[in-house]
């Protein structure tokens, strides 16, 4: 078992929801986030983050599935490119479940 989360500007939301769904994995929860740009490679930053950048608007969205499903889904997000925003790609991690409880039926084992 692996719990997906990937990061995608609100442009890129609805395709990223086709791609969960062209390889069988059923987003949990969806967590949407203001944030803001990191400083540039020069290491410069601005004085007040929020006084010189303006907000980016995010999601973030997790998954759990099965390992098979999971590998397939992070092949296809490494090379997704979102028509409406190309230069934003989005960010994904890939974390291993050791053990899982739903509700009242009790723990099962992630591997």
């Amino acid at each position: 078992m692996k719990l997906i989360a990937v990061l995608s500007i609100d442009e890129c939301h609805e395709a990223l929801r086709k791609l969960f769904y062209a390889h069988g994995v059923r987003m949990l929860s969806e967590i949407d986030i203001k944030g803001y740009p990191v400083p540039d490679a020069s290491g410069e930053r601005p004085a007040w983050f929020s006084e010189r950048l303006s907000a980016v608007y995010s999601t973030l969205s997790f998954a759990f599935t099965e390992t098979d499903k999971a590998d397939a889904l992070m092949d296809a997000l490494a090379t997704f490119v979102c028509e409406g925003a190309p230069h934003n790609p989005v960010h994904a991690f890939l974390l291993p479940v050791e053990r899982m409880v739903t509700g009242r039926s009790g723990a099962q084992d992630g591997r």
